[in-house]
């Protein structure tokens, strides 16, 4: 059985335009081939009522606010592993996403302090945006059974500007809570977000950028099939680029 949200005559205007861009996101999603959800609409007398199904794949954001109002349309692919469910960032992800740029293993290589709440934010805004944008992005991560937030990875388009080599291929990153560490959920998370990345037609190859002290990383980046190519200069100092080939 669908959902359904009715809308007080109050909201008919706000829903109305809700409807606008759900319609947008799922023209643009069926453009990228990504499997979107079927959104209906019947407008009778003053109010609006919507259906969708409870359980598509391609969208995770079929909860029901506290404001009555029906969740935002996601055009971000759920991806399940044994153990992860790669799937789009939600506000709720903020403080345990707070949490996980506290700790120094974490930002050691990345950003060599913590981030600020509102650093963090700005940075799950950001990959959202993504999606939109490049039709590749980040994934949150969570765990399978438990439905626990412990990080974040996927694929961007930085505009680094690096020197010695075109950057415009995707940029591979992952990033997940230091206590997870050495259990093999990196690799096991972005073996999944690869075989997606790998049945997209226009992308050829991806990279990644690795501190040279970053040696789990590097170990990560070996088993997904990432080769060293060179090292770059990165802000102040320099970073090892590895590349991948799609298969």
């Amino acid at each position: 059985m669908p959902v359904l949200a009715k809308a007080t005559a109050k909201e008919t205007a706000a829903l109305e335009l809700m409807l606008r861009d759900a319609t947008m996101t799922i023209a643009a999603a069926m453009s990228r081939q990504i499997d979107t959800v079927l959104l209906i609409c019947a407008i009778i007398g003053s109010n609006i009522v919507l259906a969708f199904p409870q359980d598509h794949r391609s969208w995770d954001n079929t909860r029901i606010p506290p404001t009555g109002r029906p969740a935002f349309v996601s055009t971000v692919p759920r991806l399940e592993t044994p153990r992860l469910i790669l799937r789009p960032h939600h506000r709720e992800d903020l403080e345990p996403a707070v949490q996980i740029w506290s700790q120094e293993p974490v930002y050691r290589h990345i950003t060599g302090s913590p981030l600020s709440r509102n650093e963090v934010w700005m940075r799950l805004l950001r990959y959202a945006g993504l999606w939109d944008f490049l039709g590749f992005g980040y994934w949150a991560v969570e765990f399978r059974l438990t439905g626990r937030y412990i990080g974040q990875m996927g694929f961007a388009d930085f505009k680094r500007g690096l020197d010695g080599f075109e950057s415009h291929h995707p940029e591979a990153g992952w990033l997940l809570d230091s206590r997870q560490g050495g259990r093999g959920l990196a690799t096991e998370g972005m073996k999944a977000a690869l075989g997606w990345l790998d049945q997209q037609p226009s992308v050829t190859k991806s990279f990644c950028l690795i501190d040279e002290d970053n040696l789990a990383s590097v170990r990560v980046a070996r088993k997904l099939g990432y080769a060293f190519t060179m090292t770059t200069k990165l802000g102040d100092g320099s970073t090892g680029v590895y590349f991948r080939d799609r298969e």
